[in-house]
């Protein structure tokens, strides 16, 4: 009798994992710090901007902005919203954004606040997920290259 019990428990979990209701996987979430700089200068065809940046823990990293969708947001500028790809040592990440663009009243200095999703990811960051807050300052036109400086806070997920 206890045989017969122990072949049908074997039997049950086979047929669970099977299922894919196997052991539940282990996550870690940390603490996402990034600081960069974007331009809109020399960064090839579908490419929004492109710069290079710090990811706390990571190292070096460049990003590509592939698309962005910018709209007026009276009594601020505009607000964007739009899609990245950061490239690190071992994989990608994929991040979304959603930004206020405002004048504090300086004559050169536009700010940008809002902010992202981490989407997914490739390499050791497959599978990746999180997000936080992102605040840029943006030098109004025209600059020479124009570019955006931003830091991007909060959380990243690997599983």
């Amino acid at each position: 009798m206890t045989t017969g019990r122990v072949f049908i428990g074997s039997l049950t979990a086979a047929a669970l994992l099977a299922a894919g209701a196997g052991p539940a996987q282990a996550t870690t979430t940390i603490r996402f710090e990034s600081t960069g700089s974007l331009s809109g200068v020399g960064c090839g065809a579908g490419v929004v901007a492109c710069g290079t940046g710090v990811v706390a823990q990571f190292g070096s990293a460049s990003t590509v902005i592939t698309s962005i969708t910018v709209t007026p947001a009276p009594p601020c500028i505009n607000s964007a919203t739009g899609e990245a790809t950061t490239t690190l040592a071992g994989g990608t990440l994929a991040i979304s954004f959603s930004t206020l663009r405002c004048s504090p009243g300086e004559a050169d200095v536009v700010l940008s606040s809002g902010s992202f999703t981490i989407t997914g990811g490739t390499g050791v960051f497959a599978g990746a997920s999180g997000g936080g807050t992102v605040h840029s300052v943006v030098p109004p036109p025209p600059r020479d290259p124009p570019f955006i400086r931003s830091k991007l806070s909060g959380t990243l997920t690997l599983p």
